[in-house]
């Protein structure tokens, strides 16, 4: 609170609603701008008197965690020779994004004493990570078990089942090339999505997902 808060009196209920980081009420609703780093979280409604205490308050993520793994594939023959290095065929990755996710979040505060509602209305894409070669040829792993794991993103979920991903390579002089996926996964708010993208042989991206807890 940003000024001291005393009990009306011993006996009359309150309840308390809380979320992370803090902004303020404006009619009833927060809202949030989305850095794609900072988590959003909101607790369960919370209940009581001075006399006889409250109940516990519960968090719950207001984000998707989506976190990139990249790997290239490597063909041996029988006798254990390379016979093609998919890396040969793609060059640096220059950058991955998420394209058309939410980029605020209005947080409603439930009018019940239970439920809020989370809402998103603009739209950003999310670059998952900035530096640029993002991962450079020598350095991307050969197999799903050594995927270079990339800095894990936190934005909403897609509007639909499907999430859009933009990636550009580039192979010595060549011209930058731009590949785009579309993912269909139903992508829930606090879980954790760890996305394999296996750059083939055949010029094509096979994203892999893996859900887990956040």
């Amino acid at each position: 609170f940003s000024t001291y808060q005393t009990f009306r009196d011993a006996t009359s209920e309150i309840l308390y609603a809380s979320w992370y980081p803090y902004e303020g009420v404006s009619g009833g609703k927060v809202s949030f701008d989305i850095d794609g780093e900072t988590d959003i979280m909101y607790g369960t409604v919370a209940s009581g008197t001075q006399s006889k205490g409250f109940n516990t308050i519960m968090f719950q993520h207001g984000l998707v965690k989506y976190t990139f793994h990249v790997y290239a594939m490597l063909k041996k023959n029988q006798n254990g020779d390379i016979t093609h290095d998919s890396r040969e065929t793609w060059g640096d990755i220059q950058s991955i994004e998420i394209t058309g996710l939410g980029k605020n979040m209005t947080l409603t505060l439930p009018d019940d004493g239970v439920n809020y509602t989370l809402e998103h209305t603009e739209t950003k894409d999310y670059i998952v990570q900035g530096s640029s070669p993002l991962v450079q040829k020598e350095d991307l792993p050969t197999d799903h078990i050594t995927a270079t794991a990339l800095t894990p993103i936190m934005a909403p979920p897609p509007s639909g089942d499907d999430l859009t991903v933009k990636i550009i390579t580039k192979k010595g002089d060549a011209e930058a090339v731009e590949s785009t996926l579309s993912i269909t996964k139903q992508f829930d708010r606090g879980k954790n999505y760890d996305i394999y993208l296996r750059f083939s042989d055949h010029g094509f991206i096979d994203p892999e997902v893996a859900v887990s807890e956040w």
